[in-house]
């Protein structure tokens, strides 16, 4: 059995909280999820929305979803295709930057120890970890436990 992490960094309440969400699951998500989100997002009738269609767009041509770079409707259509259709264990750390120290305020401080708290809860197990690492976009490396790449 493997363990495949997904993470993901996030900001809300004005964008003062910033941390990460890290999905652990033994499975990968398939390629069948992302088609099945990208088709649903087709159809949306929202897309026509002048504040959604140029993101909605890009990612129907891209053909993958990146949540800075999708609207509401392509955020809906992925979330709960991953809700409907993935298993798995959520973690998820989140600073408060006004409440940092002065010198730790920087939005990069409160990305770096949520990343880290995140991920090692994610990895903390007997099972290899497959980790997928974007080198380009849309050309993911995957490299395991052991440090081996494919």
């Amino acid at each position: 059995m493997s363990r495949y992490v997904y993470l993901d960094e996030s900001e809300f309440d004005s964008e003062q909280k910033k941390g990460y969400g890290a999905l652990a699951c033994e499975e990968p998500i398939s390629d069948t999820v992302i088609d099945r989100a990208i088709t649903e997002l087709r159809g949306d009738l929202d897309r026509r929305d002048p504040r959604c269609k140029k993101l909605d767009y890009r990612t129907l041509e891209r053909h993958w979803f990146h949540a800075a770079d999708d609207s509401k409707n392509g955020h809906s259509h992925i979330c709960t295709e991953i809700s409907q259709s993935v298993s798995g264990v959520f973690f998820a750390d989140f600073f408060d930057t006004g409440k940092l120290a002065q010198k730790d305020q920087r939005p990069e401080y409160a990305y770096h120890l949520s990343s880290q708290l995140s991920t090692a809860r994610a990895l903390t197990t007997d099972c290899p970890v497959i980790s997928s690492l974007k080198k380009e976009m849309g050309s993911p490396s995957q490299t395991s436990k052991d440090g081996t790449s494919n």
